[in-house]
């Protein structure tokens, strides 16, 4: 049986993901299972497409910080003070990898455009 949490073949590692200001409450399995699924992606859709790795690390991170921010811990759009009130991106209206601003940096570093397609987009905004 496939480990969900399985990344010993993935580019990145948990750090990756978290570095750079990008803050989460997951547990480290849990973005593991992020990284996991952003693997898999960039495998199936992106690999021999010319691009080098350093490049498909970067998409791999992307993807895993989207699915956090449009499946786990929504982005938030806007917030007001006192009585709280927040709006989320990516209210699943089929804004795909464009509903959060890590989806948005993955297409722009697809260079084959795979991530753009329609069909694929679909799957990342089933919630």
């Amino acid at each position: 049986m496939a480990s969900l949490t399985d990344i010993s073949t993935a580019r990145i590692e948990i750090s990756d993901v978290v570095g750079g200001g990008f803050n989460t409450e997951l547990t480290n399995d849990e973005i593991k299972e992020y990284i996991a699924m952003a693997h898999d992606v960039v495998e199936e859709e992106l690999t021999g497409q010319g691009m080098d790795d350093n490049r498909l690390a970067r998409v791999e991170m992307y993807l895993a910080r989207h699915g956090i921010r449009f499946l786990a811990e929504r982005q938030v759009n806007s917030e007001t003070g006192g009585p709280t009130s927040r709006s989320y991106s990516g209210a699943f209206g089929f804004e795909q990898l464009r509903a959060t601003a890590p989806g948005q940096q993955a297409l722009m570093l697809d260079k084959s455009g795979s991530l753009g397609r329609e069909t694929f987009d679909e799957f990342f905004a089933l919630g």
